[in-house]
């Protein structure tokens, strides 16, 4: 729900969730690396929503995060800082506080 309400308009989507403190539940799609060392964390988003992006603030949550598998559901604690940072790449990012794998 909060890639859709970026991607429907980023405006009203910052007035309700930048800078504030969320816990998303979602599904694992691609952990990987970017400029060749900021490690992400990218959740499922419906197909024409901007992605997901979950950027570590704390080597341990990056190492948890490394170790969980595609298609695996993952909760998520941390700040939503929009679209506009972290703008090297693409869509609404969340700056990690906490995170774990979800019980199936």
């Amino acid at each position: 729900d909060l890639s859709h309400a970026y991607t429907q308009n980023v405006a009203s989507a910052d007035k309700e969730f930048l800078y504030k403190k969320l816990n998303v539940i979602g599904q694992v799609k691609a952990f990987y690396t970017i400029l060749g060392t900021r490690k992400v964390l990218e959740l499922q988003t419906y197909e024409s929503d901007l992605p997901l992006l979950c950027f570590f603030l704390k080597s341990q949550d990056e190492y948890t995060a490394g170790h969980l598998k595609e298609g695996q559901y993952v909760s998520v604690k941390g700040k939503c800082v929009g679209t506009i940072a972290y703008n090297f790449v693409k869509g609404v990012k969340i700056d990690v506080e906490s995170i774990a794998p979800e019980d199936e």
